[in-house]
């Protein structure tokens, strides 16, 4: 099998993708790892994403055990064997697996993308201000394993295509329809909701906060997750109809959003 030497402007290229500029400018990202990019190969077809190619060394050939190279040539999917040393130049992190994949983002807008997520009514995760990758990425993760229709990562939240938000989520970004609107006004888009008969829900603390365990979760809502720190801004809390708190031992002051966040939808799950 021919090992291919890529040339400086395709390094530069495939490096670009793991940043924010080279995705706004290319429209794709790139994921590392075997079963993430077997998740890919089998789920991308359902999903808003296209994979256009997939890379890895002759090292991680040698390695996999999955028959990884008679899948990707049953789905017809374009794939190059590059240099290990080059590869790991591309690849982020300090333990690289010598593959990754380049995915084309969803041909719709952003706005077309909304639009259905409002129609299809159900349960809805809208992230506030999220900045951990990895609390972002277990929420999605979360949302996909207790039935949550879609979640929007919301204003000044961690990017749904930065690489650790992408590892953390373990592939579910492929399963339910998740909206990447950081560079969009959190108010702007929770009216959105509101005004189609979602209810607004957030989860906070607060002396009129119903305790999850007697909260009746309505059939439409948008439930708010706010900042690791200083929680929901003010101008988003004022939209919500009602507030649900989580509660915790004395002699702990807060939980991690990521995991109040899944408590929440372990709880409301089927009900």
């Amino acid at each position: 099998m021919k090992v291919e030497t890529l040339s400086r402007k395709e390094l530069a290229y495939y490096r670009l993708l793991w940043t924010s500029r080279g995705q706004k400018k290319f429209f794709k990202f790139a994921l590392e790892g075997e079963k993430f990019v077997l998740d890919l190969v089998h789920h991308y077809k359902n999903s808003p994403y296209n994979l256009e190619e997939v890379l890895f060394d002759a090292v991680f050939l040698s390695r996999s055990k999955n028959n990884f190279l008679k899948k990707l040539k049953d789905e017809q999917i374009p794939f190059r064997v590059v240099r290990h040393y080059q590869l790991e130049r591309i690849l982020p992190g300090r333990s690289p697996q010598g593959i990754m994949a380049v995915i084309k983002m969803p041909e719709q807008t952003d706005d077309q993308r909304l639009g259905k997520i409002l129609a299809s009514g159900g349960r809805a995760i809208f992230l506030d201000g999220v900045q951990d990758p990895g609390n972002v990425g277990t929420l999605i993760r979360s949302s996909a394993a207790f039935g949550i229709s879609a979640v929007v990562v919301g204003q000044d939240s961690a990017r749904l295509y930065n690489p650790k938000t992408l590892r953390a989520s373990a592939g579910t970004f492929l399963k339910i329809p998740v909206l990447d609107l950081v560079h969009r006004d959190a108010v702007e888009i929770v009216m959105k909701f509101k005004n189609h008969n979602f209810n607004v829900i957030a989860l906070s603390k607060g002396k009129n906060a119903i305790p999850l365990k007697k909260f009746s979760p309505p059939k439409d809502a948008l439930f708010i997750i706010g900042n690791e720190g200083s929680g929901i801004r003010k101008d988003v809390q004022k939209i919500a109809e009602e507030t649900v708190s989580i509660e915790i031992s004395p002699d702990v002051e807060s939980l991690n959003a990521a995991v109040s966040g899944s408590i929440l939808m372990f709880h409301i799950q089927g009900k």
